[in-house]
């Protein structure tokens, strides 16, 4: 059995959280699930499935943090299946529309993150907790059709598929955000990728090109 591992976007999420308010409580911190978890299905137990020993969700101490902030931010990552606090319920299924929880712990001292079960999610490197890069509105990345229009705004060539231009550093943060190797071109694997995303998150734009929109989806907005 492999030993258990917090998935590498929620360990994002604690290194994050622990930069922004480096003197927060953590006596309600966890991630690892305890016998009472491991008597029920839940996020906190350690994956027996590939990929094996990885944990799904993770507890952040709501003294000495804004947990409003920290739900708020949750909920508009790509990652997050769901989100609990102060009885509360935010869940993809539902459009992270707030309902009230029934469960046994009513998650009043801490924020409860849980990530969808896919290799995106799960190995995501997009920011949770704010600004990450100023991505111009008229930009689409894999866009062959808009780089002349692009060109005459920006005065700069956006990355076609092809070739790397001036773009490479908001091409390696798409590529983060969705799991990918942070090549700096937009390649068929990226391409790729990006599409199961959008098909993930049920979009009408099934193009493997990230636009505004989706750039928001992702956090990079």
């Amino acid at each position: 059995m492999s030993e258990p591992y917090l998935a590498p976007s929620l360990s994002n999420l604690r290194t994050e959280v622990n930069t922004r308010w480096p003197k927060r409580s953590k006596a309600s911190d966890g991630w690892l699930g305890d016998r009472a978890h491991l008597s029920r299905t839940s996020d906190h137990n350690a994956s027996e499935e590939p990929p094996v020993g990885i944990v799904r969700a993770l507890d952040v101490t709501a003294e000495g943090i804004d947990p409003m902030y920290l739900v708020t931010k949750a909920i508009a990552h790509l990652s997050t299946e769901y989100v609990i606090y102060n009885d509360t319920i935010w869940s993809r299924g539902y459009g992270f529309r707030p309902r009230d929880y029934a469960g046994r712990d009513p998650h009043t001292t801490h924020v409860h993150v849980s990530i969808q079960h896919t290799r995106i999610a799960e190995n995501s490197g997009a920011v949770w907790l704010g600004e990450v890069w100023p991505l111009p509105l008229e930009h689409t990345f894999g866009c062959r059709e808009c780089v002349s229009p692009i060109y005459v705004w920006s005065r700069r060539r956006i990355h076609d598929g092809t070739e790397n231009a001036l773009h490479a550093s908001w091409v390696r943060r798409i590529q983060g955000a969705v799991g990918v190797t942070k090549t700096g071109i937009y390649g068929p694997h990226t391409r790729n990728t990006v599409l199961a995303w959008q098909k993930s998150i049920r979009s009408t734009n099934l193009t493997g090109r990230i636009g505004p929109a989706d750039a928001r989806r992702l956090g990079l907005l």
